[in-house]
């Protein structure tokens, strides 16, 4: 059989397959565990700056930005035995807007912050898709999607996949429907399979050729169940071999053959499984962007949108993440969080970036 392809030379495409396997390998976080480390110290080191007059607010972004979250959540521990009070509490009680928003992120466990923020863009007149899509739905690993419903139900006593739902229609809420479910195979068993792979991107190419939209017409569509169920590894590989066959990125198939909010977190969900970082990178660029009058303190969406970045990459790749930033945006990352950002939220923002190594 013999594919149509676009004049694109082969160490282009060659390089391009190196990349986006590489991308799954790196991992170099700006927060590591943080040494000497003592809980009941840093603890009383927070209560300090708390219990003064005029809150000490860059006392408690060097402690609280500096410590993994496995020693957050000690800290916690500390606080309310020691003192007998709840550190989130207080904290709320001593700073507020967007630092409290980011504070709070950094004190919870991935399951709650997730949920917390599937519930903020749900609750409001209309879904946030663009946070359901773009950070949310698009790269949880099963394992998380399992947590997140747990911790749904019991901080708001309702179903996830009722109220993610509610306001939704069509393949869109099916696919996000599909991923509720957490079938999704683990990255970290992958087992590489080429003829599978081939098959699925044979099946691609075919469905490119074809006038209707993506697999319609079946009782189960085929491409929901590919990309709610393959592991992000399995879904680079799809996408690699889709690129052999046909010269093209398998984004352009899904411009083509899909729309709206489905043809979105398709897109996100492909952008994340050939590379994270680059995902993320993109991700922060765009909430980054500047358009006249208009920062992230009046933009709490946007705002949101860094904050989950940071807060859930900190520990993992925000290194790598900052060094594509700065590739994609041809500007530093800090530079552009100094520019969009001010006061003690973005001193904390710039401490996460600069890390603790």
């Amino acid at each position: 059989m013999v594919y149509s392809r676009t004049p694109w030379n082969l160490p282009t495409l060659i390089l391009i397959v190196a990349l986006l396997k590489w991308a799954h390998v790196c991992g170099n976080p700006t927060i590591i565990t943080y040494s000497p480390f003592n809980a009941s110290v840093d603890a009383a080191i927070l209560r300090s700056a708390m219990n003064q007059v005029g809150t000490d607010e860059q006392k408690i972004i060097s402690i609280v930005t500096k410590r993994t979250l496995k020693q957050r959540l000690q800290i916690i521990s500390e606080y309310d035995k020691r003192f007998k009070m709840k550190l989130e509490t207080e904290l709320k009680m001593e700073v507020g807007g967007n630092l409290f928003e980011l504070l709070h992120a950094l004190f919870q466990t991935k399951p709650a912050f997730y949920a917390e923020s599937i519930h903020k863009a749900v609750s409001r007149f209309g879904p946030d898709d663009q946070a359901l899509i773009d950070q949310i739905f698009c790269c949880l690993e099963t394992f998380k999607i399992d947590k997140v419903g747990q911790d749904y139900k019991k901080q708001y006593s309702r179903d996830l996949k009722v109220d993610v739902k509610k306001d939704v229609s069509g393949d869109y809420a099916t696919l996000l429907e599909a991923l509720i479910q957490g079938k999704r195979r683990n990255s970290t068993s992958f087992h590489k399979n080429v003829n599978n792979s081939i098959k699925i991107a044979k099946e691609l190419v075919k469905t490119g050729r074809k006038g209707s939209g993506i697999w319609l017409g079946s009782e189960v569509n085929p491409i929901i169940k590919t990309f709610s169920e393959c592991s992000y590894k399995e879904l680079a590989e799809i996408s690699n071999e889709y690129l052999k066959l046909t010269n093209r990125p398998l984004a352009t198939l899904f411009k083509s053959k899909s729309t709206g909010n489905f043809q979105s977190l398709l897109l996100k969900i492909l952008s994340y499984a050939e590379s994270p970082i680059n995902h993320f990178a993109l991700i922060l660029k765009s909430a980054l962007e500047q358009t006249p009058n208009v920062n992230l303190y009046k933009d709490i969406h946007r705002c949101r949108a860094v904050i989950r970045v940071l807060v859930t990459r900190s520990e993992v790749d925000l290194m790598d993440i900052e060094e594509r930033y700065s590739v994609t945006a041809n500007k530093s990352l800090a530079a552009d969080v100094k520019a969009a950002t001010v006061s003690y939220f973005q001193k904390a923002c710039l401490n996460i970036i600069r890390g603790n190594r």
